[in-house]
């Protein structure tokens, strides 16, 4: 089986779920699950965390142009982010929007339907992150399906259009008590 390519983009911190996206790759590490990890963006670790790194197949790249990102979006497999806590993270929408499966918490504010145009993962679980991309691996076909199906629905429902007439029906709605 090929190495599978495993993305996290954005400010890689405790917030975001960093601890539990190093867990999860060091977990399919000890299942001996071919994957490499990149993390592109800022990262801001506590020292207590990087013994957690030592022997794992993760590379970080820092904050990088935008016309470099997009090739990390077109060469990865997976797009991972486990945020405690986000509104609706414009890294994990760019990676929906280049057809990337996405694996995300329901806290990452992402538009994913479990099984639909992503997974939907538990928080601070990484047992369960690394047995989501494990089943992943091993159909590589809802891969590719998810990843289409992210792609439309941000192509469909995250337009500029789309936007505006919501914000049109909240100022009508309040305008009309």
């Amino acid at each position: 089986r090929e190495t599978v390519r495993i993305l996290y983009t954005g400010a890689f911190y405790l917030l975001k779920g960093c601890e539990y996206f190093i867990r999860s790759i060091s977990e399919l590490q000890r299942r001996g699950v071919n994957v490499v990890a990149d993390v592109v963006g800022s990262v801001d670790l506590p020292s207590k965390m990087e013994p957690l790194l030592t022997g794992l197949p993760i590379k970080f790249h820092g904050p990088i142009p935008q016309d470099e990102l997009k090739g990390f979006l077109a060469t990865s497999d997976i797009y991972l982010f486990p945020s405690l806590a986000d509104g609706c993270a414009s890294s994990g929408m760019e990676a929906m929007a280049a057809g990337m499966c996405v694996v995300a918490t329901r806290e990452s504010g992402l538009p994913i339907r479990d099984m639909e145009n992503g997974i939907v993962v538990p928080m601070k679980d990484s047992t369960a992150i690394a047995d989501k991309i494990e089943w992943l691996i091993n159909h590589p076909k809802e891969i590719e399906r998810m990843g289409r199906a992210a792609a439309r629905e941000i192509s469909t429902s995250f337009t500029w259009e789309k936007y505006a007439e919501n914000v049109k029906k909240m100022y009508e709605e309040a305008a009309h008590g």
